[in-house]
């Protein structure tokens, strides 16, 4: 825990203008205790880059979620996460088309409809 204070006091040199009681260091300590230090870190030196004031818990605390939601968002698209190349895809795709409509792929000449308009006249 007392890397955890050290982290939460880097706060109070970043505010110098604040008079924080030892109270309010605990209570910090306490309310952040079991979260990781890197990520913790990281949302205490965001927000000393950005606001210019001292935060509040639930300031801080929301700081500390965006941090790990930005950390844990994968930005892979769905196929690779899936371990599907997009060959794999692009046969599914096809395969399911395929289902849902039998001259799917075909060419309008190979397919076996009557034609609706008269051919060109050349």
């Amino acid at each position: 825990m007392s890397n955890i204070t050290e982290i939460i006091k880097t706060l109070g040199f970043a505010y110098p203008q604040q008079n924080i009681p030892a109270e309010t260091w605990k209570l910090y300590a306490e309310f952040f205790a079991t979260e990781d230090q890197n990520m913790l870190k990281r949302a205490v030196t965001n927000w000393v880059g950005r606001e210019s004031w001292f935060p509040k818990l639930p300031e801080l605390r929301a700081e500390l979620d965006a941090v790990l939601y930005a950390d844990g968002f994968d930005t892979r698209p769905w196929w690779t996460k899936a371990g599907m190349t997009t060959d794999q895809v692009d046969a599914m795709i096809w395969e399911a088309e395929k289902a849902r409509d039998p001259n799917f792929g075909k060419l309008y000449a190979q397919r076996d409809e009557p034609r609706t308009q008269p051919p060109p006249m050349l």
